[in-house]
Formats: C-alpha cells, structure tokens, sequence
C-alpha cells in the first residue's frame, strides 16, 4: 500500500482528498500544521507527498526546495497545488514533480496519483 503524505491548512480539503485516496487503497498521513512536515517525512516514509503553496507562514515552494535538497528524501516525488495562478519557472525552481492548479477535480488527481503509483488511473 502506498503512503500519502498531504499537508495543507486547509482541513476541509485534507479531509475530502484523504477519504478518496483512502477509498482508492492509498495509506494517507495528513497534516494541517506544516511545521512537522520533515519529522512526519522520516517517520512514515511516503512514496508521495502532496503540499499546498500557501499555507499561512509556510509556503509549500519552500517546503518543497528543502525535501530535494536532502538525499534521504529527493527521490519522493513533491505534488505541489495552490488556488493561485503559478507559473513554470516558480514551479521548476523548487524540483516539484507536478503542480495542480485548484480547485482540484478529485478523478485528476487521483489520476495523476496513479501515475506516480505506477497504479492503473483510478475511476470516481
């Protein structure tokens, strides 16, 4: 079973997107507090994290720069999303694998969850 980890103040959202990838057979850690992120990445080792952009004083670009900056950690892919416009240059500056615009359509990203799963794309 892969493990998720999605971090994003946004706990309404959190909690949606976590009961789909549960639904879908994902083990998914979730955090609404970004300041735990790089305990929470050594102790559940995801194949995937998942990080909103902005998320009050921490911002997901940051996050992001320093998880592929560490060797122990740059071979996880980093899904960054964000309800702002960004663009590619911004993205690519931080290593992200894939950015999301939002608001997310639940089938896209689970979709683009496969794809990183090597899973078949899921149907919702």
């Amino acid at each position: 079973m892969e493990k998720i980890l999605m971090v994003d103040d946004d706990t309404d959202l959190l909690l949606v997107l976590e009961h789909a990838l549960k639904a879908h057979g994902y083990a998914v850690t979730t955090l609404a507090d970004a300041s735990q992120v790089f305990d929470t990445i050594k102790s559940v080792q995801p194949a995937i994290i998942v990080l909103d952009i902005g998320m009050g004083k921490w911002d997901g670009r940051t996050i992001c720069t320093r998880i592929k900056a560490e060797t122990a950690y740059r071979h996880i892919p980093v899904i960054l999303y964000s309800g702002l416009a960004e663009d590619a240059y911004t993205i690519a500056g931080c290593k992200a694998d894939l950015f999301l615009q939002k608001p997310l359509s639940t089938s896209y990203f689970l979709h683009k969850i496969a794809s990183f799963t090597n899973r078949h794309p899921v149907k919702w």
